[in-house]
């Protein structure tokens, strides 16, 4: 062992130290003086079925219709914690270690880089599953809906305001709505702010009553009640008819989650209004964590690879960006791990993930910001998922997938495989892997996973540090890279004189006993045996 930490450090050595910091090492898009603040809206199990110009009037009519309409966006796992650490950390499951609702997040999220922006940040409803519902240093506010079906309402509900859990009077999406614009009001005019407003708005029980009486249209697509036993699905998928009592119950979720849909639009469009002047230089950003499934492929929820699962409404209306495209739709592939990377490119900050910023295609600058999007299960901390995951008798099994170039393969940990041309069987009833023909797709498509999943040599980034200049004798950081299993050396140098790398522990440390003078930190992510010969760096001064 120690033998293998001296090549380590050997290695390592020879790495140039970097002058300076990586605070603005990316290309800034906006001058610092007027960078937006951010609105970002997350709504849950919201999928494109739900929404529609008739559920979500305000949404279309002062989002869609003023912003880019990102069409075809996916969530690397439709599950709501997996997906909310995706949308954070622009990591992808397997990359996160989450790919579970029980299955905490460790790596540093967008959040923190917000805040060490000089950003007021603030959360109001879901975080994480596998998270407890306590405030976190990276948020000004906190105000947590705990995730388990006891607090999960819609009405009445228990929220942890800075520490403190009490029931609150009223509509679930209201209570939050009111605390994020307070907090907008709160802010100062000088002061941009990242707030996450996230009520758990439609996921069931969806009882908000506001909209009882609505007529609701149910959706009764071509794949609905398909025989998966004779249509070439995977075993697991394979059953028999959805049963009246199975179709009742789907046709009740399905009404009460349109209605509450409804609700939380008109909730919106009053944090919308919230935002007053700030609304000219404010980016909002909506979107679900993940789809649903009423039926279609006789199965019901999520998790699946199915369009239906994975594919959700995602827009954004990009006020305060130069060039900012309206009333747009893109066609082009998305992906939920885009989020962190569009933000990061918001504030000129590196942002090491596997997502792309989406400014781009806001902008206008291109058509196509990714070729291909990777959708996968259980490929995390818990791989392999040996049939577990599912809900009753149905069990999903790990798999990893890819839509690319109008088509779709997915890969079982079973062996078994999928692949559809969505362009001509776009809800998915015929199975082509192993067709005539369709080989060399389904090997490209194949490789196309592998390269995906296999990614670039590790970028490290560091996401919070101290301010350039300040009075103490102790310095905390927070750092990444794109993986989880990822080891880190560190190097602090001190009024140029460079000290000796050393192990550090991942994500974060504290460095102690400073004295005044001018100090720069690198930090290198390590895999494999591969060092990150780039590492990332950060200069401040302890003055005294």
């Amino acid at each position: 062992m120690a033998r293998r930490l001296i090549a380590v450090l050997a290695l390592v050595a020879v790495l140039a130290p970097v002058q300076g910091s990586d605070r603005r090492a990316a290309a800034q898009v906006l001058p610092e003086a007027r960078r937006p603040s951010v609105l970002l809206i997350v709504t849950d199990d919201q999928s494109k079925a739900l929404f529609n110009r008739e559920l979500m009037p305000a949404v279309f009519s002062r989002l869609v219709d003023r912003g880019v309409l990102f069409d075809n966006t996916y969530v690397n796992t439709a599950q709501c914690c997996p997906s909310r650490a995706q949308i954070l950390t622009g990591l992808y499951g397997r990359h996160s270690g989450v790919d579970g609702n029980h299955v905490p997040l460790l790596h540093p999220t967008i959040a923190e880089l917000m805040k060490d922006e000089g950003y007021r940040t603030a959360i109001a409803g879901k975080y994480m599953n596998s998270a407890p519902c306590m405030p976190r240093s990276e948020f000004d506010l906190w105000a947590c809906i705990r995730t388990d079906q006891k607090h999960v309402s819609l009405k009445d509900p228990v929220i942890n305001i800075g520490g403190k859990a009490r029931k609150h009077r009223g509509y679930q999406t209201e209570v939050l709505r009111k605390l994020v614009a307070d907090f907008i009001e709160g802010t100062p005019d000088d002061q941009p702010f990242f707030a996450v407003y996230s009520p758990t708005s439609p996921h069931m029980p969806a009882d908000d009553d506001r909209y009882e009486s609505l007529d609701v249209d149910i959706p009764r697509s071509p794949s609905y009640d398909e025989a998966t036993d004779l249509t070439g699905k995977p075993a697991f998928m394979r059953r028999g008819p959805l049963s009246q009592i199975e179709k009742a119950r789907i046709d009740s979720t399905y009404t009460k989650m349109a209605r509450s849909v409804r609700a939380l639009d008109d909730s919106i469009a009053k944090l919308l209004t919230s935002l007053g002047d700030r609304a000219s230089d404010t980016i909002v950003i909506f979107m679900s964590d993940n789809g649903y499934l009423y039926g279609e492929h006789r199965a019901t929820k999520k998790v699946l690879a199915y369009e239906e699962s994975i594919k959700v409404p995602m827009v954004i209306r990009a006020n305060g960006v130069s060039g900012a495209r309206a009333s747009v739709a893109f066609d082009g592939l998305a992906s939920n791990v885009d989020v962190a990377a569009t933000l990061a490119a918001v504030v000129g900050r590196q942002w090491a993930s596997d997502g792309v910023s989406l400014l781009p295609a806001v902008t206008g600058q291109t058509d196509v910001v990714r070729e291909s999007v990777l959708v996968e299960f259980c490929n995390g901390l818990r791989y392999p998922c040996e049939g577990t995951g599912g809900w009753g008798s149905r069990r999903f099994p790990s798999f990893s997938g890819v839509v690319q170039d109008g088509y779709k393969y997915v890969e079982y940990f079973t062996g078994e495989a999928e692949l559809y041309d969505l362009g001509l069987d776009p809800y998915e009833m015929t199975n082509l892997f192993g067709a005539p023909g369709m080989g060399a797709i389904g090997q490209r498509l194949s490789d196309e996973i592998e390269s995906l999943t296999t990614g670039a040599p590790l970028d490290t980034m560091i996401v919070a540090g101290p301010p350039d200049s300040f009075a103490g004798t102790t310095a905390s950081f927070r750092y990444s890279s794109q993986n989880r299993l990822s080891a880190f050396v560190c190097r602090t140098t001190r009024d140029g004189i460079p000290g000796a790398w050393f192990g550090c522990p991942a994500f974060g440390f504290t460095l102690g006993k400073l004295t005044p003078g001018h100090y720069v930190l690198e930090v290198a992510g390590r895999y494999e045996g591969w060092t990150d010969p780039t590492p990332a760096s950060r200069s401040f001064t302890v003055t005294t």
